[in-house]
């Protein structure tokens, strides 16, 4: 057990990744240490302050051992030897690289430390609680910073915990009983292991349905427990269930469908669906989830609910028509979606990223400024769920997004189909009576685009100069000093705010500078779990952004919140040496997800711009199965323990006599056919005469219970049980006996 629970812990800082090559030494450097103290504990003649300095310095030298060769090499002025002291957190915490060589000669010394002073403590003192703490604190260091990949870790540490406890606490009794000088009944070990295997039961239920500990619910925020279903299922319990239009449904929040301009926010971690990618995808990974538009509000970006009342049904893999059809620099890609909790501000809207060309549900698409009905397309600002009319539960969907070069865009030009114009129209600066708000807008944005002369330098110009100059926060002062407009507030006076503040900045200026612009609010990409093999959206992924357009390659994203995990979008880089037509082989000539063959260009491998929960972003876990070996051989022994000790104790005298006819002939005490019970007993008692006189009773007894009349038979049934448990432990020690191979 004192293996197995370093092997654990060695194995969560293998899985953490702390060092990304060489980490596998901790289980070997663990593994060691367990048997060398084990060795040295079992000498009893061996003071223990003797033996513990020889374990340190054998930590010291086996580290140095295992580590020399890459010591020396990056650090080959330093003196030859084990690194001394005084110069460990310099090289380790100091400057911009982390000196790896020394921390993993630091890890092997640790977890030298952590499996010998286990060892040594649990056979040497019987003190396992006070050998478990070194190992505690690295596997509490490990769960903490996990989000992932420490479950069955976890699971297996709780087990070996307990079950080494509960050994430990039984030899102990069991010694000072007999010191003591005290007799153990011959039921007393079947007692303490049931109770033991009990309280296991006690403690993991409590680890199942303890609440939190703070107010705030952070069952899901910390989810690096063995249950972390049970956690999302209590932050379930804690918010109200709304109910839709087919009964009970449980909403998301953080989703909304305009850009408010609002008080501060805060975060939470909820799950709101995870998604597979059908190939690669090599543009930004945004899921839209409805277009914020202006004139809806006062200087208020938001999803514009079709006013006239049109929209379209498109059926089930029908593909989408856009009278933007001949776009270029287009991909596609399939995803595969899984929504578990739908926004409560959109309980019915599919989220994708690029262009929708077709999904596998029957639904409803909104374009916003459309006025008649019409065959195709402009833009698709909204697409609901109609059958079924939730967006919960998988759907799939197909997509097309441009992926051109900056030259490109930069020679895009300005001729504009016929459906965009009221995507320039910037309600306040054109109309009368001019907001004097809008004219300030006009006069920064008019400042930051002064040196450039095509829309895009314009548009990444503003982008830069909002990441530059302002703070993203989410808890934000109120307004103050008489300011009414929270846009105004935050450009002049804060130039603090979340994504909202700095998308609506962007959106005004473009439009102010006659750049076609909308804002999007949807979700980002999410973290990538290697346990799944899917990207993870939670509630804290809501998100705003910002898309300008460009002829001939359609809407293109932009992203002005400095917020850390969101950055300027790349843009695909155009082969250097050769023409574009000449360069279409190879990795440059990408296939999209129907079999053909986009145009051929420059791409940007997006994949690692997407944060991963645990593992490699490839997929494939670290988590290594061979440790459902122990875990199912101890859960094997506590279920055969528990029955075997359930078999051991009849409660009756005619349970008793079966039982001690099995067991005699399974220790090989074989007796004719025929005989009666007193015959059984004079031959069982001659066979096992450590037990003898307790032999003969029970058979005496036995006869009476068996044929005497009720009321006498009662009572000598209960002196064949008390017989039992005396023969019991001389013929359990017999049948082992006889098991055991010889050598």
């Amino acid at each position: 057990m004192v293996l197995f629970l370093t092997l654990v812990v060695a194995q969560s800082t293998v899985v953490m990744g702390w060092v990304q090559r060489g980490s596998d030494v901790f289980l070997v450097v663990g593994a060691l240490a367990v048997l060398t103290m084990s060795v040295l504990a079992t000498i009893r003649r061996l003071p223990s302050a003797v033996a513990l300095a020889l374990g340190l310095v054998l930590a010291f030298a086996y580290a140095w051992y295992r580590n020399a060769a890459a010591l020396v090499a990056s650090h080959p002025h330093d003196a030859y030897g084990i690194p001394m002291p005084n110069t460990w957190f310099p090289k380790i915490a100091g400057g911009d690289q982390v000196d790896l060589t020394l921390f993993l000669f630091l890890g092997c010394v640790a977890f030298w430390i952590v499996g010998g002073w286990l060892a040594w403590c649990t056979i040497r003192w019987r003190k396992p609680l006070l050998g478990l703490a070194p190992a505690i604190a690295v596997f509490a260091t490990n769960i903490l910073n996990s989000k992932d990949e420490q479950n069955a870790n976890t699971l297996y540490f709780l087990i070996l915990t307990i079950a080494l406890l509960l050994w430990t606490s039984y030899r102990t009794s069991l010694v000072s009983a007999v010191r003591s000088g005290l007799r153990l009944s011959s039921d007393s070990r079947w007692d303490f292991w049931e109770t033991g295997v009990a309280a296991t039961a006690v403690v993991m239920l409590l680890a199942i349905f303890v609440p939190p500990l703070t107010h705030d619910d952070q069952t899901v925020n910390v989810e690096n427990g063995a249950f972390r279903s049970w956690a999302q299922f209590e932050v379930s319990l804690n918010h109200q269930v709304q109910q839709g239009r087919r009964g009970s449904a449980v909403f998301s929040q953080g989703f909304s469908t305009d850009a408010g301009l609002n008080g501060s926010l805060r975060r939470s971690e909820q799950v709101v669906f995870t998604y597979t990618l059908g190939g690669q995808y090599f543009g930004a990974r945004y899921f839209r989830g409805v277009d914020l538009q202006l004139g809806g509000r006062p200087n208020q970006w938001a999803y514009l609910n079709n006013p006239f009342g049109f929209q379209t049904f498109v059926g089930k893999n029908s593909n989408f028509p856009y009278s933007d059809s001949n776009l270029q620099e287009l991909n596609s890609a399939s995803i595969q979606v899984r929504m578990i909790r739908p926004p409560s501000g959109a309980p019915a809207a599919l989220f994708y990223p690029g262009q929708l060309v077709k999904t596998d549900r029957d639904v409803n698409a909104v374009e916003s400024y459309r006025v008649a009905q019409g065959p195709t397309f402009g833009t698709v600002d909204k697409v609901d769920s109609a059958k079924p009319p939730t967006s919960a539960g998988n759907y799939k969907v197909t997509v097309e997004y441009s992926n051109p070069t900056e030259e490109e865009l930069r020679a895009a030009g300005v001729k504009y189909p016929t459906w965009l114009p009221p995507y320039l129209a910037y309600p306040g600066l054109t109309n009368a009576p001019k907001s004097i708000s809008t004219l300030k807008i006009k006069e920064l944005a008019d400042t930051v685009t002064a040196p450039f002369a095509n829309n895009y330098d314009r548009a990444t110009g503003i982008e830069a100069f909002l990441r530059t100059n302002y703070t993203y926060k989410l808890k934000l002062e109120p307004l103050r000093d008489g300011a009414t407009d929270p846009l105004d507030f935050f450009l002049y006076t804060t130039k603090t705010g979340y994504c909202e503040y700095f998308a609506t900045a962007m959106g005004d200026m473009l439009r102010a500078e006659g750049i076609p612009a909308r804002l999007v609010s949807g979700f980002g990409a999410g973290t990538f779990d290697s346990r799944s093999k899917s990207y993870v959206v939670r509630e804290s992924d809501a998100h705003t952004w910002v898309e300008a357009y460009f002829p001939g390659y359609g809407w293109i994203p932009f992203e002005p919140t400095p917020d850390g995990t969101y950055f300027p979008i790349q843009r695909a880089i155009a082969p250097n040496s050769c023409t574009r037509d000449t360069c279409a082989t190879g990795s440059d000539l990408t296939t999209d997800i129907a079999g053909g063959t986009a145009k051929a260009r420059g791409v940007r491998d997006s994949t690692g711009d997407v944060p991963e929960q645990a593992g490699g972003i490839n997929g494939r876990s670290r988590q290594p199965y061979w440790l459902l070996i122990p875990f199912g051989l101890l859960l094997l022994c506590l279920v055969a323990l528990f029955a075997a000790g359930r078999y051991l104790r009849p409660r009756d005298a005619d349970q008793v006599w079966r039982r001690l006819a099995r067991i005699s002939r399974m220790a090989g005490f074989h007796g004719p056919p025929g005989e009666t019970p007193s015959e059984f007993g004079r031959r069982l008692a001659a066979a096992l005469p450590e037990a003898a006189r307790p032999i003969r009773e029970l058979s005496d007894s036995f006869v009476v219970a068996a044929y005497a009349p009720p009321e006498k038979a009662m009572t000598r049934g209960r002196d064949v049980v008390e017989r039992w448990e005396q023969i019991r432990p001389h013929l359990v020690r017999r049948l082992v006996r006889r098991v055991t191979p010889a050598w």
